[in-house]
């Protein structure tokens, strides 16, 4: 009993400290407890339709931010397929390049449309480049468990943040979506891209969301055949929590426990159990 109790308060304590983060698993969590292949998925297969979403912003323009615009083909080439050209690309792009101003008064009558075109393709466009692995800071939401844990019958992973390997971004909740700028669209900045990654509406705050955000097709993230998904190993190291949802079966509870005692003979599983008097959960170590 004295040993339950060291063992559950060094839980409590590492949750506070922020050090554990929390992988919830629907039907797949023996496979991922086995193979620790973390699956990175295009924001376009979320199951929030306003993700990665931005609303047009301020549509003042630089001659600063054009000429940047200027100097970078790729994007040029963007602007010169949104308005259907039919002269050659090289030939649409000399007579700007040679006129920067001219350029600046040519961008500010036409921005606009090209803010609200690209503000509607920017999760189709995002979601061909990045994806993103969904963890939480809580371990105990019922709502988290009932969406995201196979209806209470699954299983949730702690995982140790300094031992995964990978940067993590805390999701920001507002009511407002990100706003997307003409600046933003000449003059690229990183920090945009950012806050439009981690930023949800205000009903998600319950999920304490954090994100990993990688770019498919490079290191560390790898091209699985069997899962058919793009996907991070997890160290071994960082799987420090066990969780096992109420609603499990004894088979269910027996194959997490054997599993973890494998794979991870100084993790002990928890069995999660309704409290007594709260709609809240508890953890009973499972023997």
């Amino acid at each position: 009993m004295q040993l339950t109790r060291l063992f559950v308060q060094k839980l409590e304590l590492e949750n506070v400290m922020g050090k554990i983060i929390y992988k919830y698993c629907r039907d797949y969590g023996p496979q991922f407890l086995e193979n620790r292949k973390l699956k990175f998925s295009q924001p376009i297969d979320f199951d929030d339709p306003f993700e990665l979403s931005p609303q047009p912003g301020d549509p003042a323009l630089s001659l600063e931010d054009s000429t940047v615009l200027l100097g970078d083909d790729s994007r040029m080439r963007e602007l010169y397929e949104l308005g259907n050209q039919t002269i050659p690309f090289e030939d649409w792009l000399r007579p700007r390049r040679e006129s920067p101003s001219e350029f600046n008064q040519e961008l500010a009558r036409v921005i606009r449309d090209v803010i609200e075109v690209y503000c509607s393709r920017a999760l189709e466009n995002i979601s061909k480049e990045f994806g993103m692995a969904c963890l939480s800071a809580t371990p105990s939401d019922i709502r988290m468990w009932s969406h995201y844990a196979n209806e209470h019958k699954g299983v949730v992973v702690g995982l140790d943040r300094d031992l995964l390997g990978i940067n993590l971004l805390p999701v920001q909740c507002k009511p407002e979506r990100v706003h997307y700028t003409a600046s933003q669209f000449a003059n690229p900045r990183v920090q945009w891209a950012v806050e439009l990654l981690t930023t949800k509406s205000e009903d998600w705050a319950y999920q304490k969301e954090w994100r990993a955000v990688l770019r498919f097709g490079q290191q560390p993230l790898q091209f699985d055949d069997e899962l058919q998904a793009d996907v991070f190993q997890v160290p071994s190291e960082s799987v420090k929590r066990v969780l096992i949802g109420c609603k499990a079966d004894t088979t269910a509870i027996a194959n997490v426990r054997d599993i973890s005692s494998e794979a991870y003979p100084s993790v002990l599983p928890e069995k999660a159990e309704p409290h007594r008097s709260y709609f809240a959960m508890e953890f009973v170590p499972v023997s």
